[in-house]
């Protein structure tokens, strides 16, 4: 079982106990707090929860089954590749690295998302989100984090947000726009590619 608990606005505790019960890991009520969480071993392959996080940079490396995220506000989240769904809502002014398999996006507005996803993203009741590849992903990530998740790799369909406020045929969404990637960022991802 891995339970992350925050004991304070500053402070947070992660602890691992190997069990035959398993709860989600989930992070709750904290403010100003950079976090590293790693699943491996039993905690491997379960839920994470966030809510109610403050201006907190949490990095979750390995792979984990689902991520639900509520009320994050100015946060910067990193994930490894998450094998299910990722849930967000009503959270804003923040910035999201994810890679899943599925990606719910409800009530959030004035974020930054890069994805690596391998089916098509959903929001609902979003505005001003920013959207882009998540560039990263093939090369931060351990190798079997990717195989422990079952996700392809070749496979990244940031780029087709389903938007359900907005039905319009052959109009973009007024809701959400495309990231504009500068070429010296996709040049210097594709060089640390080859070394």
């Amino acid at each position: 079982v891995c339970v992350c608990v925050c004991v304070c606005v500053c402070v947070c505790v992660c602890v691992c106990v190997y069990g035959p019960v398993c709860l989600p890991c989930s992070l709750r009520l904290c403010m100003y707090l950079f976090l590293t969480i790693h699943f491996s071993g039993l905690c491997a392959g379960k839920n994470v929860v966030l809510t109610d996080l403050q201006e907190v940079s949490i990095r979750l490396e390995g792979s984990c089954q689902a991520l639900h995220m509520f009320s994050l506000v100015r946060c910067i989240l990193w994930t490894g590749p998450i094998a299910g769904s990722v849930y967000m809502e009503s959270c804003e002014d923040s910035s999201l690295s994810i890679c899943a398999h599925q990606i719910r996006i409800h009530d959030t507005r004035a974020c930054r998302l890069r994805f690596h996803v391998t089916s098509q993203a959903i929001i609902e009741g979003c505005k001003e989100l920013v959207v882009g590849p998540f560039v990263g992903a093939r090369l931060e990530a351990d190798p079997q984090w990717w195989e422990a998740s079952g996700l392809r790799q070749d496979v990244n369909l940031w780029d087709q947000v389903q938007d359900f406020n907005w039905l319009v045929p052959g109009k973009p969404s007024p809701h959400w726009k495309k990231e504009e990637i500068a070429e010296e960022e996709e040049e210097g991802v594709q060089d640390k590619g080859k070394g």
